[in-house]
């Protein structure tokens, strides 16, 4: 079972553009996020939704597991600011030091021309209950035709990604600036997921450095199997009648 064959079986994904689908999402990061990491402030979300000020200028996705129409995962991209463009995305607040400058000054590019992946989570069960925890992708020596044959392809963490690379192209954005830790994106690599590191790691919710993606290049070295898995959530995304959009059926 390829990739692509995998997701179809098991989950769908769905664009969280109702005010009641992002708020599923703003539980699953309250979750990760707050219950479970401890990255935000509990008492910061006393209606159990973890949101900050960037959720109304993003698009936000759901990840849903078609066995219990549960939503297990969500990712949102961050755009600029419609009414103030000028402000900085969330790598900018928090993460200025890391950037090299060199490869990477956010000064040099017009309002709107970067955005961000950002809020990545997957709730708990089912990161323990799938192939998709630490020990099962931390294996830089395996081939993707190995990890698909011994049913550890990161399918959730990838497909999430996928998403948001989708959400890019949907985006007016020419680059999409996500902070990695480093062992993730030279794994990603392995799946044809190409980041080119703009920075260097610091301590931000564990180890993480700068990367950056452009558009034009997000699909051009994707592994067999990844490319299919990309389409079909694309398809999911931007392409399927609205009335077939699982979110648009629970909001």
């Amino acid at each position: 079972m390829n990739p692509a064959q995998h997701f179809q079986r098991y989950f769908d994904v769905c664009k969280a553009d109702s005010r009641d689908s992002q708020e599923q999402a703003f539980r699953i990061r309250y979750q990760v996020y707050c219950r479970e990491f401890g990255y935000e402030a509990e008492e910061n979300c006393p209606d159990g939704r973890e949101r900050d000020e960037y959720d109304n200028h993003s698009r936000h996705s759901l990840l849903i597991h078609k066995g219990s129409q549960h939503p297990v995962g969500c990712v949102r991209l961050v755009e600029a600011n419609p009414l103030a463009p000028e402000l900085p995305l969330p790598f900018e607040r928090h993460c200025a030091a890391a950037l090299d400058r060199h490869r990477f000054d956010p000064d040099e590019f017009l309002p709107g021309q970067v955005a961000e992946f950002s809020r990545l989570a997957v709730v708990a069960g089912l990161r323990r209950r799938h192939s998709d925890q630490g020990r099962e992708i931390n294996l830089p020596q395996q081939t993707l035709e190995q990890r698909q044959r011994r049913g550890r392809f990161p399918v959730i963490p990838v497909s999430l990604l996928l998403a948001a690379l989708s959400m890019l192209m949907a985006s007016d954005a020419d680059y999409g600036v996500a902070m990695l830790d480093p062992q993730l994106a030279q794994q990603l690599r392995q799946f044809g997921i190409h980041f080119e590191r703009v920075g260097k790691t610091i301590d931000y919710q564990g180890p993480r450095a700068p990367y950056l993606i452009h558009r034009d290049n997000a699909l051009r070295y994707l592994r067999d199997g990844v490319g299919e898995l990309f389409f079909e959530i694309n398809r999911s995304l931007y392409q399927r009648p609205e009335f077939a959009n699982p979110c648009a059926a629970r909001a």
